[in-house]
């Protein structure tokens, strides 16, 4: 599956989401300890889910090729 590039619909800043927070990675390595099945699909729904913007943290991040992707990119660029 081809990764696209997602603009911010907060800030409008373009790029990749960045994971976040560390309570995630705390209570994965727990459920590791209880049983691997419970912790490998927590850290697989985790790292699927959990993304926000590397420059203002919003986790609203929309394709940049869909239609509301381009407008917000068009506006965020002052074009």
């Amino acid at each position: 599956m081809k990764k696209t590039a997602k603009v911010c619909a907060t800030c409008g800043v373009v790029g990749e989401p960045v994971g976040f927070g560390s309570v995630e990675v705390v209570l994965a390595l727990f459920l590791l300890f209880l049983g691997i099945l419970p912790g490998i699909i927590y850290a697989i729904f985790v790292d699927y889910r959990a993304k926000a913007c590397a420059s203002c943290g919003a986790r609203i991040m929309i394709p940049v090729d869909s239609p509301r992707g381009r407008e917000i990119a068009v506006r965020a660029a002052g074009v």
